[in-house]
């Protein structure tokens, strides 16, 4: 066993040595003692972010918001429902929020990102929502960059993992970051090495949740039937289904329903699934969710 470990350690230290085996690095400008990110939103707009773990979400100022709305960068069906958060003070702040279609860091993107508008001291904070779904990334304080590894080589290296359920830095284990890779044939291997599927990360994510953030349905069926709880929420009570709903998925809220999501389950602010599509006047979206018997 020991042998083993030692031979996946090496393959795993020759993959990131060999060329275009590891992380692409992109610089980090140093302002004031805190890293900024050029971040490419919806594939139109390139701003500065800083690096923040400790936001849940990707966080846009008002005036930026605005900015992005007047430039056709932001539309109005990317209005998400609103959210409450506890700001530093501990008090309870609600806060206007969008689905940015598009959040790319040099070559790697990510897609259908939740951000909120404003409180954010007029900064631009690149958070969980982005940061979670990154497969691997690390800050070089010394160098100043950021090194993110490629979704092949996390691919390559999960099955050979000595304990399938070994979180990375980021909480996330070898099941979700070949969830968040889309590599199906390892999903069905760490399960049958029994992964756990109800393990979540350091966001609050659990892999049903990044198969659904990452539109794949057959990794949705593949979870549900090794017991994944489709009815799992994050800190904020947002479900699988009701994100998908706010995104108009319906191939994933189609496939979340039949793994027996609840369609009339309520997030923290209280909204259901048929409330986020009646907002975004979704007809499709809120027939799909009718029929599932979902109510206000």
């Amino acid at each position: 066993m020991k042998a083993g470990r030692i031979v996946a350690l090496a393959l795993a230290i020759f993959a990131a040595l060999a060329p275009g085996g590891w992380a692409e690095e992109l610089a980090l400008r140093r302002v004031n003692g805190i890293y900024e990110l050029p971040v490419r939103i919806n594939n139109a707009l390139t701003l500065n972010f800083i690096v923040d773990t400790g936001a849940a979400e990707v966080s846009i100022p008002d005036e930026v918001g605005l900015s992005l709305v007047r430039a056709g960068v932001l539309q109005p069906r990317d209005a998400l429902p609103d959210r409450i958060y506890t700001d530093a003070s501990g008090q309870a702040v609600r806060r206007r929020r969008v689905m940015l279609r598009s959040l790319k860091v040099g070559s790697f993107e990510v897609r259908n990102v939740p951000a909120s508008i404003g409180g954010s001291a007029g900064l631009l904070l690149l958070g969980q929502s982005f940061l979670a779904r990154v497969p691997s990334w690390t800050i070089d304080n010394r160098r100043q960059v950021i090194a993110i590894g490629p979704p092949a080589l996390k691919a390559a290296a999960a099955p050979l993992a000595e304990d399938v359920n070994e979180p990375d830095a980021n909480g996330r284990t070898p099941l979700m970051r070949s969830v968040i890779d889309g590599n199906t044939v390892n999903v069905r291997t760490l399960l049958v090495r029994g992964a756990d599927v109800g393990r979540r990360d350091n966001a609050g994510w659990t892999a049903l949740m990044l198969a659904a953030a990452q539109g794949d349905a057959l990794l949705i069926k593949t979870l549900a039937e090794a017991g994944a709880d489709p009815n799992a929420k994050n800190s904020a009570g947002w479900t699988a289904l009701l994100s998908a709903a706010s995104r108009g998925d319906l191939a994933v809220v189609q496939a979340l329903i039949s793994a027996g999501a609840d369609v009339n389950i309520r997030n923290n602010s209280g909204w259901t699934a048929l409330m986020a599509a009646q907002q975004h006047n979704d007809a499709q979206m809120i027939q799909l969710l009718k029929k599932a018997g979902a109510t206000n």
